[in-house]
């Protein structure tokens, strides 16, 4: 189960959680930032951005594959860092304050490029979670996309109704 109420990397999540948590880095390189990219991160077209994969695994099964995109100035921060650790800290450690994110969560169709990652068949239901996250200072700063196993996330979000 996962707290969507707290902005935290994959290892803060698991922490105290009855699993082995573990991510493998499949690439770490600049890309020329897509229309997607640059429209969330506030890019010019034709930008580069720094793109990370890595595969997310719970007791050695892979349960979730993330491809994120930074600015190159806050991807010189992680240059030389360990990847397979929770981003967020290293960014932090590196002067960048973290401040909010946005979420969208969907279902789809397991894309061809991260089936064999997910040990899935291209076009098995996933949930495809898309997240904008911003600096202390609402400077867009890591756009991501994590493509979850079904059948091994939950989500738990806590809604209050305030009066008006």
């Amino acid at each position: 189960t996962y707290n969507l109420s707290a902005l935290l990397g994959f290892h803060e999540a698991m922490q105290g959680k009855p699993f082995v948590a573990n991510s493998r880095v499949l690439s770490a390189s600049e890309v020329t930032a897509s229309r997607e990219v640059v429209q969330a991160l506030h890019l010019r077209k034709g930008d580069p951005a720094l793109e990370v994969r890595r595969v997310r695994c719970l007791n050695a099964r892979p349960v979730s594959v993330e491809v994120s995109y930074f600015p190159v100035d806050i991807g010189a921060r992680l240059r030389g860092q360990d990847l397979s650790q929770d981003i967020f800290p290293m960014l932090e450690q590196h002067g960048v304050g973290l401040g909010r994110s946005r979420l969208w969560i969907e279902a789809m169709p397991c894309p061809s490029q991260v089936a064999a990652d997910l040990e899935l068949e291209t076009g098995m239901p996933i949930l495809q979670l898309t997240r904008l996250t911003f600096s202390a200072l609402e400077r867009p700063i890591d756009f991501e996309h994590l493509y979850c196993r079904g059948d091994a996330y939950q989500y738990k979000v806590e809604l209050r109704r305030h009066p008006y």
